[in-house]
Formats: structure tokens, C-alpha cells, sequence
């Protein structure tokens, strides 16, 4: 059985792309477009990795992992937080940065990492890497990846200029 990530972000496509790239990486994959469902999603799902926008509605990032942090049953979940500024000042939690909010997660041990939207999935993979030690694709011969119900489709180019489509 597949380890379950649960996503919340609350960009539509963004969200899209997180859950392909975390299938890609062997996870099943549950979502939620704000805090408050996805604190209530992890309460029933009991995933394996949180991975959340910082800025997101009903609750914030920050919030998300205080309540994670208060749950017996989740506070072992590793979370990972996904920003569009990693150094952006945040004022409406009293945090400046991510990084003061990462430095106090750190000293409360628990198992946070920062991901900065734009960068490489590559990133996404170390970082979760780090996160969790070992991915459930590590685990996995390379014939014997599932994707789960995405299907993965190469939109071909085209080019008015030429007429020609392109893959």
C-alpha cells in the first residue's frame, strides 16, 4: 500500500502539479484548497507527509503545523512548506520569515522543510528526501511505478508559422 501525501494549496493548478509530481514519487495523494480542511483531512487520513502553501485560506501554514503539533496522533507527520517568497515577511502570525517560523519548528523537533515554488522538481525530491529519509519510488523496481488514476499526456507543439505539430 502506498504512503499517502496530503496537499493543501489553495492555487488550483499549482495543487495539480504538486499531486503529479508527489504520484511520480510513489504517494497517494489527498488534497485540500485550505488549512482548516486540511487539518481536518489529516485527522482522517493520518498521511505520511503534509505538504502545504504557506499563505493559504482559513488557516496558514504556520497555523496548520501548530495544530499538527497539538494532535498526538499527527505530530510525527513531517511537513513541508511551499512559498512563492521564501524571504517574504509574513506579519499576520508575528513570524518575519519562514525561516524564524523554521528555526522555531526545528527547536521543537520537529520534521519541516522549505520549498520555494519555481524551483526544480529535483528540489521537491531532495527536500522530501530529507524530510522523510526514504521515498516510496526509492523502494520501488523502475518497471513498477504507478502513477495512480493521472494519466500523463504529451501536448504536442504547434507552430502557426509552419503548420507542423511537433512532439
Amino acid at each position: 500500500m502506498k504512503p499517502t501525501a496530503l496537499v493543501i494549496e489553495d492555487d488550483d493548478s499549482y495543487r495539480l502539479l504538486l499531486r503529479i509530481q508527489l504520484q511520480r514519487l510513489g504517494f497517494s495523494v489527498i488534497q485540500a484548497a485550505d488549512g482548516w480542511t486540511g487539518v481536518k483531512l489529516a485527522s482522517l487520513h493520518t498521511p505520511a507527509v503534509i505538504v502545504t502553501d504557506f499563505v493559504i485560506p482559513r488557516m496558514s501554514g504556520y497555523e496548520v503545523w501548530k495544530s499538527v503539533q497539538k494532535d498526538a496522533q499527527l505530530r510525527h507527520i513531517p511537513l513541508l512548506i511551499v512559498s512563492a517568497h521564501i524571504d517574504g515577511r509574513w506579519g499576520n502570525h508575528g513570524y518575519q520569515d519562514l525561516h524564524t517560523f523554521y528555526a522555531e519548528s526545528l527547536r521543537e523537533g520537529s520534521a519541516l522543510g522549505l520549498y520555494e515554488k519555481g524551483q526544480s522538481s529535483e528540489v521537491l525530491t531532495s527536500t522530501l528526501r530529507k524530510l522523510l529519509g526514504e521515498l516510496p519510488i526509492d523502494t520501488q523496481a523502475p518497471n513498477d511505478r504507478h502513477f495512480g488514476d493521472t494519466v500523463l499526456v504529451k501536448v504536442p507543439e504547434y507552430s502557426t508559422n509552419t503548420m507542423q505539430v511537433r512532439f
